[in-house]
């Protein structure tokens, strides 16, 4: 079976050519969005989702339990992907580093059982989390503080 990849990045149009980018990066095992896309539909039938390590993209493969390859643009990103690395769910890709082989990495992060594992496992702990619920108990925790 084919793996699923989902990577997510930004694809700067040139004036002169809209889609060149595109055209040239779509392929019938990889299909480039112009605009964003519902994560929590195509998560699920991730192997391995490669992303720059925005928070809110990396909050989305967590919940979902799919390991990350992260490269990072920014010292915030860089940070936050070594953190994923850290708890076993993903690589980080050091921004100063000399840039690896992505043909031999790509398909030995994928075959690396563990980070798959511990990328469920944190799924699962956090599978009850209710993002509205704990908005609410934050809002509530600060008026009653404002309120004493």
């Amino acid at each position: 079976m084919p793996w699923q990849i989902l990577a997510a990045g930004s694809l700067q149009p040139s004036p002169a050519s809209p889609n060149h980018k595109k055209n040239r990066m779509e392929s019938q095992r990889c299909r480039v969005y112009g605009h964003g896309v519902h994560l929590a539909s195509l998560l699920p039938e991730c192997d391995l989702a490669i992303n720059y390590a925005g928070h809110g993209y990396i909050s989305a493969v967590m919940a979902a339990g799919v390991p990350m390859l992260c490269v990072p643009m920014h010292l915030e990103q860089f940070l936050l992907a070594q953190r994923v690395s850290q708890m076993g769910a993903g690589v980080c890709i050091n921004p100063d580093a000399p840039p690896p082989d992505y043909r031999q990495l790509i398909p030995s992060v994928l075959a690396n059982a563990a980070l798959k594992e511990n990328a469920q496992q944190f799924s699962e702990k956090y599978r009850q989390f209710d993002q509205a619920a704990q908005m609410q108990s934050i809002t509530n925790l600060i008026e009653s503080t404002a309120k004493a």
